[in-house]
Order: structure tokens, then C-alpha cells, then sequence
């Protein structure tokens, strides 16, 4: 009988589709994927036009980057950048296209990625140096052995330069 009226109370109840992207960012915020995962679904039987939302494909995007779903990750970051050029996030996911591409071997779009993510000023979860290091590193692993090591020189001469980055340089520069 409770659970009767439970129902018949919940009848007419209407839930804005845009609470379930904010619902997904805030799984991602807490790192609790799979929730996130159940919120952006859930969005996407909603609306019909979900692929015009950069919000909602952003934070599809990094739970496939998370779940290492790269292919269908590539699709959403790009969906993002063509729907919203001036997405305020943008470097984010050049960033994230960046480590895409490299890992995928496709350096000449790699190495566009993260120049267009150290060029963004916004706020962004890597830093410059982070950003340069994996610049370097893009050389490194595309053959380019002689600039890879220029670039990790210069990095080593800033003198803000993270203990653990200053380390991961070195170690690169030990393996070539």
C-alpha cells in the first residue's frame, strides 16, 4: 500500500534532462565513473539533440577517456570543438585529443593538440611545463631523438620545475 502511494505521488513529477549532465559532472568531480556514466545515459534517452550539448559530450568524453573508451572518447572531444569552438574547457580537450593521438601514433595531430593547449590561457589540469614536457616527449617517440633533447634541456633550465617532472625528464632522457 506504501509503495502505491509512493508511485501515484511520484506521477506528474518531471525532471529537467540538464540535471542529469550536472548530476554526471558531479560524479566526475567525486571520481565515481560508472555513476557518471549512468547519468549522461540517462540524458541521452532524454533529449533528442544531446550531440548539440558541449557540456554534456565533455564529460562523456572523459569517462570514456577514464574507461580507456578512446575511440568513442576522440568522437565526443571533437564533437565539442566543432558544436563550440570557444568551449571554455577547450584545452581540456586538446589536451586529452593530444594523449590520444601520440598514443595512437599520430604525432603530426598530437603535436597540434597540445600546441593548441598550451596556447589556451584558461585554467587547465596540466601545466605549461606538463604541456612542454609531453611536447618533448611526442619528439621522443616520433624518432625526433635531437629535439625531444633539446626540449627536456630547456625544461631542466626553468627553475620552477617540479621535483617529480625534473625526475620524469631524466628518466626520459636516460632511456634515449
Amino acid at each position: 500500500d506504501r509503495k502505491r502511494q509512493n508511485d501515484s505521488s511520484r506521477q506528474g513529477f518531471v525532471v529537467d534532462p540538464k540535471t542529469y549532465v550536472k548530476l554526471g559532472h558531479l560524479h566526475l568531480l567525486l571520481e565515481d565513473w560508472s555513476k557518471a556514466l549512468s547519468a549522461y545515459q540517462k540524458y541521452f534517452k532524454l533529449v533528442k539533440n544531446y550531440w548539440k550539448d558541449a557540456v554534456y559530450l565533455y564529460g562523456l568524453g572523459l569517462v570514456y577517456f577514464k574507461y580507456n573508451s578512446f575511440q568513442w572518447a576522440t568522437v565526443a572531444f571533437q564533437q565539442v570543438l566543432y558544436i563550440d569552438p570557444g568551449f571554455q574547457r577547450a584545452n581540456e580537450v586538446h589536451l586529452r585529443l593530444g594523449i590520444i593521438a601520440k598514443m595512437k601514433s599520430d604525432f603530426e595531430s598530437s603535436l597540434k593538440h597540445f600546441y593548441l593547449a598550451k596556447s589556451d590561457s584558461c585554467p587547465c589540469t596540466f601545466s605549461q611545463l606538463e604541456i612542454r614536457f609531453h611536447i618533448a616527449h611526442l619528439h621522443e617517440v616520433s624518432g625526433k631523438h635531437v629535439e625531444a633533447k633539446s626540449q627536456y634541456n630547456v625544461l631542466l633550465e626553468d627553475r620552477c620545475l617540479p621535483q617529480q617532472l625534473k625526475a620524469d625528464i631524466y628518466r626520459q632522457m636516460g632511456w634515449m
